[in-house]
């Protein structure tokens, strides 16, 4: 109960941090001329070094050790790149080309394509709380961006192709990341993916060598991009992720889409309706239905 109980605080601690970079993110596209690369190789690049100092001081040369079989340097290869690397740059693009709220409701489809990869890997259906989790997670989101209107979700194709290969990135880095977290930490394997993360795109996004024009806001907004949005939320989610399982942290990580409806009216004139108001209901019940329903259990199992 106590691992599932700090599993749940880690993720939506994790999301409620995503939530105040992705706002952010789209403050600084709005005022600067910074490219999707360039913010992607800053953040990912100076969280990763930031990282590695610490992992090298706590684990000296076992900072290391992720590479010396072939499948542990694959498995951390394909963690950097199909997941660090895609999940930002996708994500990212989603909010460039349209906002920040309708790029979390594109991406948090991802937690039904956890949910099937799952079950067809255990050859199980999910379970009764799992799928009302799911159904809560989505619903709200889409509530919450489109105000009840499916009708006003109206969005470019690049947006929808950008916020939809994010949701199958994640996807991919919820589940891939299980076994290499499991054997060497989140820390070290966090350390790995944001280094070769920024390398990559680096090498993959030109754009991504030069440097912005930046102002004092610009500067702080960079910061909480790389601090709150990379650096401790990508290790809390994941070490949430070995603790509660990739369904429930995926109907966890949804929190993400209701901090940025809350932020979004108290400071950047957003409205609220009736629906989104539902939708904010429907979030919360999937971090209160779970934890109410392993409490009846241990409760029961004691009796």
């Amino acid at each position: 109960m106590k691992s599932d109980l700090a599993g749940t605080l880690l993720v939506a601690v994790c999301a409620f941090f995503w939530g105040i970079s992705g706002i952010s993110v789209q403050i600084l596209f709005s005022r600067s001329d910074i490219s999707t690369g360039q913010i992607i190789a800053i953040r990912l690049l100076i969280s990763g070094i930031l990282l590695f100092l610490y992992c090298a001081a706590k684990y000296g040369k076992g900072v290391f050790d992720v590479w010396k079989s072939r499948r542990d340097a694959v498995d951390i290869l394909l963690f950097s790149v199909m997941g660090t690397f895609a999940v930002q740059y996708t994500f990212f693009a989603a909010i460039k080309a349209s906002d920040s709220a309708t790029a979390s409701v594109l991406q948090y489809t991802y937690p039904v394509l956890v949910t099937l990869w799952v079950s067809l890997s255990a050859k199980k259906a999910p379970d009764k709380i799992q799928a009302i989790s799911i159904f809560l997670a989505v619903s709200g989101t889409f509530l919450i961006t489109t105000g009840g209107r499916f009708s006003s979700l109206a969005i470019s194709g690049e947006a929808a192709a950008w916020g939809l290969t994010s949701s199958v990135c994640i996807a991919f880095y919820t589940v891939h990341s299980k076994r290499i977290i499991g054997k060497f930490g989140t820390w070290r394997c966090h350390c790995w993916g944001l280094l070769l993360g920024g390398i990559v795109t680096l090498i993959l996004v030109p754009s991504s060598r030069e440097l912005p024009h930046f102002d004092g806001v610009s500067v702080l907004l960079s910061a909480v991009i790389i601090i709150l949005g990379t650096l401790l939320p990508f290790g809390m989610y994941l070490a949430g992720v070995q603790k509660i399982g990739g369904i429930k942290a995926g109907a966890l990580a949804s929190i993400e889409t209701f901090t940025v409806t809350v932020i979004s009216v108290a400071f950047l004139g957003k409205r609220l309706t009736p629906a989104m108001v539902l939708g904010m209901l429907c979030i919360t019940a999937t971090v209160i239905l779970p934890a109410i329903v392993n409490r009846k259990s241990q409760h029961s199992g004691t009796n």
